[in-house]
């Protein structure tokens, strides 16, 4: 049934669309599928097999399976990391999302670190206004309140806070 290509990329949007609707087995049965087909229909490290896998890491999550989740995206970080040079967008993505479940699973130290990278390359590939660098820099705050790092968090939403006020009407 998923062996096709075409057939796996529907399935993969239908799954995305089923997320939404919080219909989330339903949404991870097709994701599994999905990423199954992925795996025969392409080489090792290609970008549709980490591209499925974070989506079915995100439904993972939204289920409550955080050690599964972070697996998966722990591969799609090194999947990505040999694809994309350093210091890509991509890469930051990929260690944000991982960061997240790592928060969930009260791996906070090593969320911070990652949440840093993220951070340090946004900033070298977007304009200091971005607003995904006030994004990372949120989210990184909210794991240094987490570790008792209280100066260091209420700088960081400062900035961010500032860039927002200058990016959104208020």
């Amino acid at each position: 049934r998923s062996g096709h290509a075409e057939i796996a990329t529907a399935q993969s949007y239908l799954a995305l669309a089923l997320k939404d609707l919080g219909e989330w087995p339903e949404a991870r049965d097709l994701l599994r599928e999905s990423l199954a087909s992925a795996e025969r229909s392409y080489p090792v490290g290609h970008t549709t097999i980490a591209l499925r896998q974070s989506n079915l890491a995100t439904v993972l999550r939204d289920l409550g399976e955080f050690p599964e989740a972070r697996d998966l995206l722990r591969k799609v970080l090194a999947s990505d990391e040999q694809t994309y040079p350093a210091g890509h967008p991509e890469i930051a993505i990929d260690q944000s999302n991982l960061a997240t479940v790592l928060q969930d699973l009260g791996e906070l130290a090593e969320a911070r670190d990652l949440l840093r990278k993220a951070l340090a390359s946004d900033e070298q590939s977007f304009p200091a206004d971005h607003p995904r660098i006030a994004t990372d820099q949120s989210n990184l705050a909210t794991v240094l309140r987490n570790l008792g790092e209280f100066p260091e968090a209420r700088d960081l939403l400062r900035k961010a806070l500032a860039s927002d006020e200058q990016s959104f009407p208020p």
